[in-house]
């Protein structure tokens, strides 16, 4: 839908962020911290992505820096989904 969009809206860019596991009040009531500590492990970037992260993203598309990014998705996961080697404690996890 996003690269469609970008397509058919000429001069409107179209983007999408896809967050990953991102700390949130809506994920607390299952965070214990062993799996804290597991996601911390499985993530890449060794910790769990903040609603900063997302903002921060979502910052940078309507900026000018990234004026010519358009039928883009941006993944923000710290890595997760582009980790093969530590799929398998991911299954786990999930």
């Amino acid at each position: 839908m996003t690269r469609c969009m970008a397509v058919d809206l000429d001069g409107i860019r179209v983007n999408c962020i896809a967050p990953g596991f991102i700390d949130t009040p809506m994920v607390a009531p299952i965070m214990t911290e062993q799996r804290r500590e597991t996601l911390k492990r499985i993530i890449p970037l060794g910790r769990i992505g903040t609603a900063w992260d997302t903002a921060c993203t979502a910052l940078y598309l309507a900026s000018d820096d990234a004026s010519y990014v358009t039928g883009a998705t941006l993944i923000v996961d710290g890595g997760l989904l582009a980790s093969r080697r530590k799929a398998k404690g991911r299954r786990k996890f999930l």
